[in-house]
């Protein structure tokens, strides 16, 4: 069993707190908030709707007009307030009145906000009958560690009327990155189009059409932007390895994609390349990837209805549909029985042409114009009939689509699909390319036309989006999985993902409690999406025999942990090794330097004098610390993490630079280490300790380091910088380490341990550590050649066993019991 940091922390330090931050009164998930937004117009929905169609280019909603209102936001007020709709893919699949709004506190009173955010996004729900999809998976972001939204829901009035129940999301703005970043002053890139971060050469204006700069628009630097792209689609094998990190924060992507992937996230950078941010830290120049949008995952998609009662009527079981080409009409047909209709009719505007069992009609024909299709079948004494009719211009030529024109479509003008998509939906051609486009696109290719982004159609659609996501066209997402440590640090976190975050132990509580929170609001709600039953049927498991393309939350996840644990064992990889390869004192803190200044002490490589931590390897073999954490605060054990690919060879040494400097040459830590003293740890991410000390007040460049090297106590003395830890005379520890035995190992209940070749040199004390470097035993030697250690009371898994001599030296020996 692993345990999180809050358990850690709860047992470490109880007097822990954390910083207050902007936004913390409002995303709170303990009940449902209440907005109430008043406008002086009366016809303020047909005004916001007029202003979105008007201001709506491009998918970025910046230039969409706000109208003033004030807001009520749990009995506070704040008025003079910007409100306008927004969304794209969302907006034109939900119904007339349910579209995602967004507050703007800020947009006619500079330096107004509530509760220190200057917007808040209150999302509709498409694709999301339970409205828990973005709830669930930001939270599993966060919970591996990624950087994401804060998400709570809210009722929302307008004018005094429920207008219905919306999910409320965190803005991605400057208040964002100050919550969530050591600086926040960098540079804020969002995804407005579609893109597989492609390289476009040198000219500003051609990313401009894709991205756009959300922070320090005056100043408008692009120019490490395009860098990362050059390295990413240009650089070699060797220098995409070497100086990735420099410019992208690997491990924090990482943990995005495996939720991504594990989450079926197909309207994102995995499938269709878009919903997301980058932030560009200004202190160290790297980009960090920040997630959006999440309404589409565990089987959402577009499609809403009355819900999970069967589509088809007890008389008539099958539903048509047909899709149109440019010289030809295709009919989807589906039939619950083994019939097929007897008459077809076909109906063009005035003209009606019949054929029998044709599932294609060739026209020749043009201009726009109503196509009808009435499909006849007999079921025993009874003659069922449906009927569809679309209305559509059947001659758009598809050079002349704004789609094409703009790039906001992934396809060229001659792709056989694109040409099906704009002709059966012209929006696609005459506005903009958004997610409803692409489904249908993925729809026709998969040659499922039954309303699922999946394929096959007509019951619930679980993508199975493959953990290594093999062949991808995803630039950013198949250079890093072809380096070794990063593929080796992604499938670790797939890892620790399925045995304590993406699991039904964890989400179904959640599920069940967000349900509770919000179905009386959701069953009042004037404009929810879907039918009413949709929502129990999502929320509650309750699947039967529906062929609903959206599938229950908890079905999806039972059903993905399946897939995906069948994925992890074909890749080989052994989760069981991500945190017992490295145990307590593998690695130690060796030496440290709290207060090192120019006259006598160690410049680091641009000169400077920064307090310093060396690392020592007490292993036989060579160590990744790219996992790995250093921290001088008990309340924020992750602060800072080594990067990915960080090798020390045995008995070997490594310098981190405590001193914030992380642009500069070395391996720098953001934090500094204080003279008066404090704690230093070295801990996996789950909270396994591997080294923890507490120091007192340092003198100017005297370090304190461990005698004997790698196992002693600590001593203050002159710096032994990067390398052994001198002693006069060889240790007690030192002369007798090959003369203990322990046995057996593995181990059951009790272990013994063998001094029968080591002479007695004073008291000897045995201590034993947990896994998570926690004392759990302490074992006084009474000078027997044989000890016998008890463990039936202590526990299972990997421990540590250090024999401490009087003269402070010890050896230390690893044992497993079972």
């Amino acid at each position: 069993m692993k345990y999180s940091l809050l358990f850690i922390f709860t047992m470490l330090f109880c007097s822990s707190f954390l910083t207050a931050q902007s936004g913390d009164n409002l995303f709170t998930n303990d009940a449902v908030h209440e907005i109430r937004i008043t406008f002086e117009e009366p016809e303020f929905w047909t005004i916001l709707t007029n202003n979105y169609q008007i201001g709506q280019t491009g998918g970025s909603g910046s230039t969409i007009e706000y109208l003033m209102g004030s807001v009520e936001i749990d009995g506070e007020t704040v008025d003079s307030i910007g409100i306008r709709q927004k969304g794209f893919s969302s907006y034109f699949s939900s119904n007339e009145f349910k579209k995602s709004l967004k507050l703007d506190f800020n947009e006619f009173v500079p330096g107004k906000r509530y509760d220190g955010l200057r917007k808040v996004n209150l999302n509709n729900g498409v694709g999301d009958p339970a409205l828990q999809r973005d709830f669930l998976c930001f939270d599993m972001i966060r919970e591996a560690g990624g950087i994401a939204p804060r998400v709570a829901y809210a009722k929302v009035y307008l004018n005094d009327e429920y207008w219905g129940v919306y999910v409320m999301i965190e803005q991605v703005d400057r208040a964002f990155l100050d919550n969530n970043f050591a600086n926040g002053k960098g540079n804020l890139f969002k995804n407005v189009s579609w893109s597989e971060l492609e390289y476009l050469g040198t000219n500003v204006d051609l990313y401009k059409e894709i991205f756009e700069l959300k922070t320090n628009e005056d100043i408008d630097d692009w120019d490490r932007f395009i860098e990362f792209m050059d390295l990413l689609n240009n650089g070699s094998v060797s220098e995409f390895e070497t100086e990735i990190q420099d410019y992208f924060n690997v491990d924090l992507y990482l943990r995005t994609l495996a939720v991504d992937v594990m989450s079926d996230n197909w309207d994102s950078y995995i499938e269709h390349g878009r919903n997301w941010y980058m932030y560009q830290d200004s202190s160290t120049n790297a980009f960090h990837w920040i997630p959006w949008d999440y309404n589409l995952t565990m089987g959402g998609d577009f499609s809403s209805g009355e819900g999970p009662n069967p589509p088809f009527d007890t008389l008539c079981p099958f539903e048509v549909d047909f899709l149109f080409g440019f010289d030809s009409l295709t009919v989807s047909f589906t039939d619950e029985t083994d019939s097929l209709g007897t008459a077809w009719l076909w109906t063009f505007g005035d003209d009606s042409t019949s054929t029998a069992q044709n599932p294609i009609h060739n026209f020749s024909a043009a201009d726009l114009f109503e196509v009808c299709l009435t499909v006849s079948i007999p079921f025993g004494d009874s003659l069922c009939e449906k009927t569809i009719c679309k209305t559509v211009d059947l001659f758009l030529d598809p050079n002349d689509c704004l789609t094409v024109q703009n790039g906001s479509s992934p396809y060229n003008a001659s792709d056989p699909i694109f040409l099906q998509v704009i002709a059966q939906d012209a929006f696609c051609c005459e506005n903009d390319w958004d997610g409803f486009c692409q489904q249908q696109y993925d729809a026709i290719e998969s040659g499922n036309t039954g309303g699922g982004p999946g394929p096959g159609g007509g019951g619930p659609q679980i993508m199975n989006f493959p953990l290594m996501m093999n062949g991808t066209n995803k630039i950013l997402i198949s250079k890093l999985l072809n380096v070794p440590h990063f593929r080796e640090r992604y499938l670790n976190i797939a890892c620790e993902m399925l045995e304590n975050n993406f699991t039904l132990d964890r989400l179904s509580p959640i599920i069940d409690y967000n349900t509770d929170l919000v179905q009386a609001a959701v069953y009042e709600d004037p404009n929810y999406i879907f039918g009413a039953s949709y929502f129990g049927y999502d929320a509650n498991n309750e699947l039967g025999d529906e062929l609903v393309s959206i599938p229950p939350l908890k079905f999806f996840i039972a059903e993905r942990i399946g897939n995906l644990e069948n994925d992890l064992a074909a890749t080989g990889h052994d989760c069981d090794l991500q945190f017992a390869q490295i145990a307590w004192h593998d690695l130690v803190i060796n030496e440290f330097m709290a207060s090192n200044a120019e006259n006598g002490g160690i410049a680091d490589p641009a000169g400077s004098y920064a307090d310093w931590i060396e690392i020592y390897n007490n292993t036989d073999e060579v160590v990744d610390l790219g996992s790995l954490f250093l921290s001088d605060n008990p309340d924020s054990l992750t602060k800072w993490k080594f990067d990915l690919g960080t090798f020390l060879d045995p008995d070997d040494y490594l310098i981190v630079w405590a001193d914030k400097d992380l642009e500069e040459e070395g391996i720098h830590a953001d934090f500094k280490l204080s003279k008066s003293g404090e704690q230093l740890y070295l801990l996996h991410e789950d909270g396994t300790f591997i080294d923890s000390l507490s120091y007192g007040e340092q003198e100017t460049n005297i370090a304190s380091a461990r005698i004997p090297n790698g196992t002693g106590n600590f001593v203050m003395q002159d710096q032994t910088f990067n390398g052994h830890n001198e002693t006069p005379n060889a240790t007690i520890a030192q002369e007798l380490d090959g003369d203990i035995r322990i046995f057996p190992n593995p181990a059951e209940g009790v272990f013994f341990v063998d001094l029968s070749r080591v002479e007695v040199f004073g008291e000897k004390m045995m201590v034993l550590r947990n896994y998570l470097g926690q004392l759990v035993k302490i074992v006084e030697n009474a000078g027997t050649d044989l000890v016998t250690v008890q463990m039936e009371n202590v526990g299972t898994g990997f421990f540590t066993v250090e024999i401490v001599f009087e003269d402070g030296s010890s050896v230390v020996r690893k044992i497993l019991v079972k």
